[in-house]
């Protein structure tokens, strides 16, 4: 969806410029165009704590529904501790991961308090 967006500016904006500049202008207002038109493309996103929207505007392949799967997922279980982990979740899986492994992030590890330690070597 991003992605369109991305083409449908660029080519709105390449037709204006058109419009107003002359050939050899048009080459260099196009390069300029192109250069500072990247910063449309999403950025890594947070899994542990991105809203729905967040992870389906930012991972290729992932919609709402895959994007609301992964945050119920969240809710239900905790915090992924690992990328791996959404092949765990419901319409993610290898595929998927591997295209969307670098724009994955799963923020700072929490270190894990004394009192939830012994709770976890109690229940054992």
């Amino acid at each position: 969806m991003l992605y369109g967006t991305f083409i449908i500016t660029l080519f709105v904006r390449v037709f204006y410029c058109q419009l107003l500049f002359k050939e050899q202008e048009m080459k260099k207002v196009m390069l300029f165009l192109m250069l500072f038109s990247i910063n449309v493309f999403a950025a890594p996103v947070n899994i542990n704590k991105a809203s729905a929207e967040e992870i389906s505007e930012s991972l290729k392949g992932v919609g709402t529904k895959k994007a609301e799967a992964i945050v119920k997922y969240r809710k239900e279980n905790g915090a992924f501790s690992s990328i791996d982990d959404l092949t765990n979740v419901k319409g993610i899986g290898e595929k998927t991961l591997a295209t969307n492994k670098a724009d994955i992030k799963l923020g700072k590890k929490k270190k894990e308090s004394k009192k939830s330690k012994k709770k976890k070597e109690s229940k054992k």
